[in-house]
């Protein structure tokens, strides 16, 4: 167990420097992604622990340095705040005693709220970039000496992919921002309990669910889909992207919990995930129907087992 005095001294200074740097870095692609989850995590830490004398000026520099250095603008406020207001919500509401399920949902309906309005200030810069990149692929093509058959297959290909990424760009980026949320609390949970403390943490993997409410809600996003108009579809679709995303997740949990139950061996259990991800596509369309209805229909008894 480490000395929480010194540990402390040295997260609190690591944690300040993350906080006046990720905003500098968050557009490096790979650097920018990792500096801004550990970002995170450091104002879950400070928001967990109440060292608002280390949070406060620490977001605040955060925003003004990057305003002097880049001009302000709403894709900048956007990036600053999609790390800094889930965050210190987790952290806030991890201290104030809230259920760990409970947290996510509502630390995740802030992502998505800051997410989209990001979205919103930044699609345009995003629509040209891509498009950018396709005329890029399509001079690369035409100055290529390979078959021109093929040539325009992958422009075709290509084209069709990037019109696929700005039609889900929000739930992409919504995603994006989660996989931080999620990633920051391990780091944590990790750190933590290092140190010696408690934290609540969530139930073993192969009891997560779906709440069955969220079964509705699905089904209104379908007929939606099937029935609305062109942005009702795309709104849809991003919907089901999202949601089916987690829908995947605890459909491997379910996976999980009969394959354990069975007493398959490790062996046995790595084969099985690895056909599952060689259907690629059709595995996880397989894995999000499967804990959408277990959703529902409960094939595990987990609420019996919360109950009992």
């Amino acid at each position: 167990m480490l000395d929480w005095e010194k540990a402390e001294k040295v997260l609190g200074g690591v944690g300040v420097i993350l906080l006046l740097v990720f905003p500098i870095v968050s557009g490096i692609p790979g650097i920018g992604y990792v500096v801004q989850t550990a970002a995170m995590c450091a104002v879950m830490y400070f928001a967990y622990r109440r060292l608002l004398f280390l949070l406060v000026p620490g977001l605040l520099g955060s925003l003004l340095l990057c305003g002097f250095l880049f001009d302000w603008n709403i894709i900048l406020f956007g990036m600053w705040a999609v790390t800094v207001l889930p965050g210190t919500a987790f952290g806030r509401l991890l201290r104030a005693g809230v259920p760990i399920a409970r947290t996510f949902i509502i630390v995740i309906a802030i992502t998505m709220v800051i997410s989209i309005g990001l979205y919103w200030g930044s699609h345009t810069v995003i629509s040209e970039t891509l498009d950018a990149s396709y005329d890029w692929a399509q001079g690369l093509m035409a100055a290529d000496g390979g078959g021109a058959a093929e040539n325009q297959a992958f422009v075709e290909a290509m084209g069709s992919t990037i019109a696929l990424i700005k039609r889900l760009m929000p739930a992409l980026m919504t995603l994006s921002a989660v996989g931080q949320v999620f990633v920051g609390w391990v780091l944590l949970l990790v750190m933590l309990r290092r140190l010696g403390e408690f934290v609540p943490s969530v139930r073993d993997f192969i009891f997560w669910k779906m709440p069955d409410y969220y079964v509705f809600v699905t089904g209104a996003i379908v007929l939606f889909r099937l029935l609305g108009t062109d942005a009702m579809k795309i709104f849809a679709d991003n919907f089901i992207l999202f949601f089916g995303f987690f829908y995947a997740l605890f459909g491997f949990s379910v996976f999980e919990f009969y394959l354990k139950k069975t007493r398959l061996s490790l062996f046995m259990r790595v084969l099985f995930y690895i056909g599952i991800l060689l259907l690629q596509l059709p595995g996880l369309i397989l894995a999000a129907t499967v804990g959408l209805f277990d959703s529902y229909f409960d094939f595990r008894k987990v609420k019996a087992r919360l109950i009992g």
